[in-house]
């Protein structure tokens, strides 16, 4: 039993992460067209901001000293940390940015209908958000 239950949470992880995904595309995109309208403004802002997924962000004090080391090969990265530190991946930012939420009519779009049930209540968004 908790091997289904350990499934259907992945299944509701996954679901969130489409939603947060498919609403960063959709904001990407308006924002594109929003630039081709006025080209004068794009040229400032077009790589502003930009970050490329997957990503990770650590956080951590300030006052916290951290060494980091690659591998020569350029694949690997090491970092020490001289106090304690959070790790958080794209996922996580985008939900903390909100984008995991959507009105009922959009998350009929983005999630098949099938499917529907498993999403968590949270994904919904309230008239009030």
């Amino acid at each position: 039993m908790k091997s289904v239950d350990q499934k259907k949470q992945h299944l509701q992880d996954l679901l969130v992460q489409q939603v947060a995904m498919k609403n960063l595309l959709k904001r990407n995109a308006e924002r594109k067209r929003k630039e081709s309208e006025n080209p004068a403004s794009a040229n400032i802002v077009r790589d502003e901001g930009r970050v490329f997924l997957p990503f990770i962000a650590v956080n951590t004090s300030k006052d916290t000293v951290i060494q980091c080391e690659m591998s020569e090969d350029r694949q690997d990265i090491f970092f020490n940390f001289s106090a304690p530190f959070e790790i958080h991946d794209d996922a996580d930012i985008l939900q903390r940015l909100n984008l995991h939420k959507a009105p009922y009519t959009e998350l009929k779009q983005m999630v098949p209908d099938r499917l529907l049930s498993y999403l968590p209540a949270e994904c919904e968004m309230k008239s009030e958000d």
